[in-house]
């Protein structure tokens, strides 16, 4: 992904004592400071000792003034918000810092002029996961006149560069649980009253227990107590990044128009683990005037600590021939527990995460080819075994086969705390030579309305249509369509005309498309569209020099304001009501003065 990031800031002065206006602060205010800084995220996939370089350009769009910058390397931090921030080197136990060195430490950028910053990065060996940094453009302060010197407050403005580092070629371990899930009313949380006096907010707050990124997408589901289906949102946590060792608040906030009773709250965040990680909390509504209590404090499941390596094992083998590989199971638990294993058809949804089947018996499925020896058996705290895998391929086979080796462990102790079961999975990768088919298309294009945070998503649905995995990638251009006026009654009937378009680059896409399956693939854009007609153009590359392509409308005039319209008409109505029940008390009112004033005249 390769975001510009525009930065703009006043270089002021405050000044405590004496209050000084000096002619350095006027030339400020007359002409602020205009940056552009490019790429504001940088993502990275590498093998242990392996070294890259990249570069960040700056731009300096102020006409007349020059500044300096200092440029260093930090640790890079996430907030519970998704927000990335800045901290101290050598904080985190995944930075990345010590690995990337940056050129010039140090420069000043005159009046529209432009400045390369190189970066080298050096992986050392031996280690996996994810790691990660931030590069700081922080704008070195003006020397104070004279004037400025005396009580002077001055302030340090930066700029960042995130890098994300994904290690290639050894185990990225995914897993992630719901660690916390809470509702509260806007009677209880004062943040919550610009929504209204009735709406609930729920919570749930992801936590990466893995040693990689990760990328939630959640859905709250409410129910009944009697498991009826109230009401499902999405469930919103910036842009859904999870750094490991990293807790993200996922929050949804809903209009209370329940009547009073106890439900459920479900939450369910995806991400590319092989089960998403789920909550439930049972609430109750209470009447209008009392605030929403909980029923039932929401409580973690422990699951057991294991894992199998590699996670994935890809094969070339002829049709009609045999082939051995194999795989190591680790117990990283402090519990002796109880492993079967067992190969099913593999299959991904649509958001690349792994679907469990029942059975082993799918299109392009090899699961039934396969034999795992030993299926079952326990280990001890610390102990891991090596498994054999067999594939036996028949005659007369082509193309790509596939299979999820799934492995489900138990505690042999019944702790308390405990999950029943906890489940790892190997996917199975198979290439039998012959004709190779690498065919895809889009089948839908979509343009999802702006959210609270000013994010709006464009959703491509890639469908592979060929004998083979696919691995895509690409992006979409945003076009606004130029409304070409009338003149003399002529209208203006030829191609549409258009404006610059916005490049956006999609999402990372982990994982690979398998034949028959269909990915969405999402694309983010964090500034505000001004109000008009525009064409969404989707290219998606796959295989050597081959490209899917997928085109749209959309106004961001339509049904938007139709949105807004109608909460426009829900609040006239709100407001009506409150005025009409604040006249009905002030006609008791004066009735009640009336009748009083009458009463002490008689005396």
């Amino acid at each position: 992904m390769r975001l510009t990031l525009i930065f703009r800031l006043t270089c002021i002065t405050f000044f405590l004592v004496p209050i000084v206006f000096s002619e350095g602060l006027e030339a400020a205010s007359s002409d602020d400071y205009t940056f552009m800084l490019s790429p504001q995220l940088v993502e990275l996939e590498l093998l242990p000792g392996e070294k890259t370089k990249f570069s960040v350009s700056m731009i300096n769009e102020s006409k007349a003034k020059k500044a300096r910058f200092i440029v260093y390397v930090s640790d890079l931090g996430e907030k519970r918000s998704g927000k990335y921030q800045v901290v101290k080197p050598g904080t985190s136990p995944y930075s990345a810092a010590g690995w990337i060195k940056v050129s010039p430490t140090e420069f000043t950028i005159g009046p529209s002029d432009g400045v390369e910053i190189l970066a080298e990065v050096t992986v050392p060996r031996g280690v996996k996961g994810g790691r990660y940094a931030v590069i700081v453009f922080e704008l070195a302060p003006e020397a104070p006149s004279k004037e400025e010197k005396f009580g002077s407050l001055t302030l340090h403005h930066r700029m960042t560069t995130a890098v994300e580092i994904s290690i290639k070629g050894r185990t990225a371990k995914r897993q992630a649980v719901i660690s916390s899930l809470n509702v509260v009313s806007a009677r209880e949380d004062k943040r919550l009253a610009q929504f209204r006096k009735e709406v609930l907010m729920f919570t749930a707050s992801l936590k990466n227990e893995g040693n990689i990124h990760i990328f939630g997408e959640g859905t709250l589901t409410i129910k009944s107590r009697k498991g009826r289906r109230m009401k499902q949102v999405p469930l919103g946590g910036g842009r859904g990044t999870v750094l490991p060792d990293t807790i993200v608040d996922f929050s949804s906030i809903v209009r209370n128009d329940f009547p009073a009773g106890d439900y459920i709250a479900e939450a369910v965040i995806r991400y590319e683990g092989l089960r998403p990680a789920q909550a439930k909390l049972p609430f109750t509504v209470t009447a209008r005037d009392v605030p929403v209590t909980k029923a039932k404090s929401f409580k973690p499941m422990r699951e057991l600590s294991f894992g199998v390596e590699p996670e994935l094992i890809e094969l070339t083998a002829p049709s009609g021939a045999l082939r051995r590989t194999g795989v190591v199971v680790y117990n990283r638990d402090d519990r002796e527990i109880s492993v079967k294993s067992y190969p099913r058809a593999l299959k991904y949804n649509r958001y690349g995460e792994v679907v469990l089947l029942s059975s082993a018996n799918a299109p392009y499925s090899c699961g039934e080819w396969i034999t795992i020896t030993p299926s079952s058996f326990k280990l001890s705290p610390g102990e891991k075994k090596r498994l054999s895998v067999l594939v036996n391929v028949p005659e007369e086979e082509v193309g790509g086969r596939y299979a999820n080796i799934v492995f489900d462990a138990v505690s042999i102790q019944n702790n308390p705390g405990t999950s029943q079961k906890t489940s790892s999975n190997v996917s199975f990768f198979l290439t039998i030579p012959g004709q190779l088919e690498e065919q895809a298309r889009i089948v839908e294009t979509k343009v999802l309305h702006q959210d609270e945070s000013g994010h709006r998503k464009f959703i491509v649905s890639f469908k592979n249509t060929g004998n083979i995995h696919l691995k895509p990638g690409g992006k979409i251009l945003v076009k606004k369509i130029v409304n070409i006026e009338k003149k003399a009654e002529i209208e203006y009937v030829g191609e549409p005309v258009y404006e610059d378009a916005e490049e956006i680059a999609f999402n990372r896409v982990d994982g690979v498309v398998l034949p028959g399956g269909t990915r969405d693939l999402t694309a983010v854009y964090a500034e505000e569209l001004l109000d008009g007609d525009y064409s969404v153009e989707a290219e998606v590359d796959y295989g050597d020099k081959k490209k899917a392509v997928g085109k749209t409308t959309f106004s961001t005039a339509s049904a938007e304001k139709e949105v807004e319209k109608e909460i426009g008409k829900k609040e006239e109505k709100e407001a009506e009501n409150i005025f009409r029940d604040i006249y009905e008390k002030c006609k008791q009112l004066m009735k009640q003065i009336i009748e009083k004033d009458k009463g002490e005249q008689a005396k």
